[in-house]
């Protein structure tokens, strides 16, 4: 289906953000509402806990539903000017592949084919630095940098590389897409999820660092991205968004100085690696626990991977926040929900 439509965004078009109960769309939510967006609303599942958006929650508009389900994905993005797709499980775990396929690909695919039904006329795709694939190790990845089938792609790259071609497909069939691919994303969410759980992990105390280094950004500048996207000229284009590139023995230290605990001095390297991993396998499997550490995260962080952010910040005008400012911000809400007894942070 091709159509054309002559979109005008002001502060009263109708936003629909998916994900918007997890780390990236509860702040692209919550930046929606200070810049004075006021026709928002969220595709959320029963079950989805609403705590990183309380304080904007009796502002918006909650249709109840996934990705996978049809009905619901309609009632929610009809008459849409705009969606923002944040939505997306994100696994290392073998046995939830299946899974992760479905809601990452399958999902894109159902929010494409409903937007093109609806006549929404443009999509913004909260992707990942994962989806352009891995190049060498210490080679630099950009913008132009095209997949190449590798085996340090993991499982959940595949499905964010193939979700990526349904907003392509969307995109040849009438649609304006822009992209960001963030790099390893810091902020304050739910603990346990993603990037994420470093924080718990590091403040009960490891004794290892891994041996090799990626990008990280600040969830708030990945926001800033889809805000400048909203009213930009972008269409079309991709942008990574990745602040700084990072060895992990810098990162890791960062964090736990931060969170006021003894860093990591010995290198996860040799068969220490390989150890790790199956310990933690034995630990999840008694604890019914998912584990903190696998197979593919090993593999993952005892390399080196960089991402240039050049076209972002010329394009887009991204200042990055400073990789020690984010780091406290986070470690001070981490350690203000210790106290308050949350398994979920916010900013200080």
């Amino acid at each position: 289906m091709m159509f054309t439509v002559h979109w005008d965004m002001n502060k009263n078009s109708k936003i629909l953000v998916t994900g918007a109960t997890g780390l990236v769309g509860a702040q692209i939510l919550r930046d929606l509402k200070s810049h004075d967006y006021k026709n928002l609303s969220i595709l959320c599942r029963e079950t989805s806990r609403l705590d990183l958006i309380e304080d904007v929650v009796d502002d918006i508009k909650i249709c109840k539903g996934n990705l996978l389900d049809i009905p619901s994905l309609e009632e929610a993005m009809i008459d849409c000017d705009l969606v923002i797709h944040c939505a997306a499980m994100v696994s290392m775990r073998k046995k939830d592949h299946d899974q992760m396929r479905r809601i990452n690909v399958e999902g894109t695919a159902n929010v494409v084919n409903m937007a093109l039904y609806c006549e929404i006329p443009k999509i913004i795709h909260v992707s990942s630095i994962a989806a352009l694939g891995r190049t060498k190790p210490g080679d630099e990845v950009n913008e132009t940098h095209d997949w190449q089938d590798s085996p340090y792609n993991s499982a959940y790259a595949k499905t964010k590389y193939e979700a990526e071609l349904e907003i392509r497909r969307g995109e040849a069939e009438g649609l304006e897409v822009a992209i960001l691919n963030p790099s390893v994303i810091l902020g304050v969410g739910f603990w346990n999820q993603s990037s994420l759980a470093m924080f718990p992990t590091i403040y009960k105390g490891v004794p290892f660092y891994p041996l090799g280094g990626n990008g990280v950004v600040d969830v708030r500048d990945v926001s800033k991205a889809a805000m400048e996207l909203i009213q930009g000229a972008h269409w079309g284009q991709r942008f990574i968004i990745s602040g700084h590139n990072v060895m992990m023995k810098d990162l890791v230290t960062k964090i736990a100085l931060a969170l006021q605990v003894k860093p990591p001095s010995k290198a996860l390297k040799g068969w220490l690696k390989w150890i790790s991993w199956r310990a933690e396998a034995v630990r999840a499997f008694f604890s019914g626990k998912s584990p903190l550490i696998t197979k593919q995260t090993v593999e993952t962080t005892s390399r080196v991977w960089k991402f240039d952010s050049t076209k972002s910040r010329e394009s887009l005008n991204l200042t990055y926040r400073p990789l020690d400012h984010t780091i406290n911000d986070v470690a001070k809400s981490y350690l203000d929900s210790i106290r308050q007894d949350w398994d979920y942070g916010r900013w200080k």
